[in-house]
């Protein structure tokens, strides 16, 4: 059995997706995101996540959030966001491709 770093953080990530899917109901979930995004004044409709501190601190505070909300891991918020277009991650490549790969199959109308 050979497995790869890649298949790795693929499993890794099926693995958040699930319990973000499962702990954060989708209208629950894009709710608050929605009223975040409204007190921060984010017109955008996505945060976009680089080097530059503000946009650090805009993603954390929602990470936050929405661990305080539905009890789940910063990396389960970030996938959730990822997949559903709410979050420009720069910072991590390699995960982002792993979520394309992935949500391609898995993530149609959840």
């Amino acid at each position: 059995l050979h497995i790869t770093f890649y298949s790795l953080l693929s499993l890794e990530y099926q693995a958040n997706l699930f319990a973000s899917i499962l702990l954060m109901p989708q209208n629950k979930f894009i709710n608050h995101v929605n009223n975040y995004f409204k007190r921060e004044r984010i017109y955008k409709g996505h945060i976009y996540l680089d080097w530059q501190q503000v946009n650090i601190n805009l993603a954390n505070r929602l990470f936050s959030e929405l661990n305080n909300l539905f009890d789940v891991s910063k990396q389960a918020a970030k996938i959730r966001l990822i997949s559903k277009g709410l979050l420009i991650n720069k910072q991590d490549m390699a995960l982002n491709n792993i979520i394309k790969d992935v949500t391609q199959n898995i993530l149609r109308d959840v």
